[in-house]
């Protein structure tokens, strides 16, 4: 799963958050924050495939603090909401 912030990422690999931003948004052409939102979208989707975890248990472990931000984020991404996501991919 993808760490929790950009800067405990940053931290575990031994470079300043500034620094490791600047050189991962040159190769991966978009902001690290993106991809970062990208990863946990895409373990939340897997998650809630292939676990029985509820919303809040999903959203905890791919890295919010808040159920409401989690599924605000989803809905933006999936264009529906956690729980159609798993009902529809069940």
């Amino acid at each position: 799963y993808a760490p929790k912030t950009f800067k405990n990422f940053a931290s575990e690999v031994g470079y300043s958050r500034a620094y490791l931003a600047r050189k991962l948004a040159q190769q991966w052409k978009k902001p690290p924050g993106q991809v970062l939102r990208e990863v946990r979208m895409a373990d939340a989707a897997k998650l809630l495939r292939t676990t029985r975890l509820n919303v809040s248990e999903v959203a905890e472990k791919v890295g919010y603090a808040s159920t409401a931000g989690f599924c605000r984020a989803f809905r933006g991404h999936y264009r529906q909401t956690p729980r159609r996501y798993r009902l529809t991919h069940a």
